[in-house]
């Protein structure tokens, strides 16, 4: 599980994902902590994750590390071209 945040206050210094952050896991139970705090979730399906991806409810279902970092950068390309309209 990769837990990522992204605050404004000391993002380095953060040790549990909050509702700022990207969780990005291959188990339910990764899914499940980054749904509890309200993250952004990507369940990977490398590892565990092909064979729980019809048991929880993540935000993103992706082949791979890969593709998670490549939705991601989508997902800020986007975020930034509303935000400066």
């Amino acid at each position: 599980m990769i837990a990522l945040v992204a605050s404004r206050s000391s993002a380095c210094c953060k040790k549990r994902p909050t509702a700022n952050s990207i969780v990005i896991g291959d188990k339910v139970s990764d899914i499940e902590m980054g749904r509890a705090v309200g993250a952004l979730t990507f369940l990977v399906r490398t590892g565990y994750g092909a064979q729980f991806e019809n048991e929880v409810a993540a935000d993103y279902v992706v082949d791979d590390l890969a593709t998670a970092t490549e939705s991601l950068r989508c997902l800020v390309t986007k975020a930034r071209s509303v935000t400066s309209d």
